[in-house]
């Protein structure tokens, strides 16, 4: 309608499954839930300071941030003084080429996030450490470049990290005393620690962990102490408040707390 092109309509008896209606297949997305004081502490113990892993779990657990986003940050991202970090980018593998480039954020998602004393004290010894390297390493530092392909209006998006000389030198929070980028792809390495395939006693720190699940803990725990989902929503760059609320996990805490008020409410004496 209203063509004509056919003479039949082959929907007409096609029915649609009721919106409770269960799939034949599992769904592919994975349920995720927030990570345990205990497993945190197992987890930051395993990867200490110095790790090249203990930053970007450390940037996950504490802010929330996507693993793009962390491997994608630069120093000129950091204010020290402010303490704030900002994202503008991310950093994606080109599948053909093999090359790591930069993208815009997740949804478009820029935003100036603010960090804690000690995230920020951590920051100020990696860039210090990473400054007296280049010293020690002069000519021999390798020095990190964005190629622009010149293709979109935000400078890093389309542009590739490279170690040959072109546009722009950039310094990256992920990379090693030389100079070389630390790819995202460590993370496999820590997944398979957390998961006891890739340590001596075999045992498990959790089986169902993976780096995403951290933006859920951090989303938790700031619901946890009160802070309003709107809030929380900026901070993780989210454009609806639905999949916020799909971040936040119910925990223990959140029910001794439930509890607790609970009792305040019903102890107190009716009145006279």
């Amino acid at each position: 309608e209203p063509c004509k092109f056919i003479s039949q309509n082959p929907m007409v008896f096609v029915k649609l499954p009721l919106k409770r209606a269960t799939p034949d297949k599992p769904s592919r997305k994975k349920e995720r839930r927030a990570v345990t004081p205990y497993e945190w502490s197992q987890i930051i113990e395993r990867f200490p300071e110095g790790q090249p892993a203990h930053i970007p779990l450390i940037l996950a657990y504490r802010c929330g941030l996507r693993l793009g986003e962390v491997f994608g940050l630069m120093w000129e991202d950091v204010d020290f003084k402010n303490r704030t970090i900002r994202i503008d980018r991310q950093i994606q593998i080109n599948e053909s080429t093999k090359q790591w480039g930069f993208t815009s954020p997740k949804y478009d998602s820029y935003r100036t996030i603010s960090i804690e004393q000690s995230t920020c004290e951590l920051l100020q010894r990696e860039y210090d450490k990473q400054n007296r390297a280049y010293e020690y390493y002069g000519k021999h530092y390798s020095q990190l470049y964005v190629t622009d392909d010149n293709k979109t209006n935000h400078y890093f998006d389309s542009g590739i990290l490279s170690t040959t000389m072109s546009s722009k030198p950039v310094h990256m929070i992920m990379c090693r005393e030389n100079g070389t980028y630390i790819q995202p792809r460590i993370m496999q390495h820590v997944g398979r620690v957390i998961h006891g395939k890739n340590n001596k006693t075999g045992k498990p720190i959790s089986k169902d962990w993976d780096f995403h699940s951290l933006r859920h803990t951090h989303a938790t725990m700031l619901q946890e102490i009160g802070v309003p989902l709107p809030l929380i929503q900026e901070r993780l760059g989210h454009t609806k408040l639905q999949m916020t609320e799909r971040y936040t996990h119910v925990t223990e805490t959140m029910k001794s707390d439930l509890s607790d008020k609970l009792s305040d409410i019903y102890s107190k004496k009716e009145p006279i």
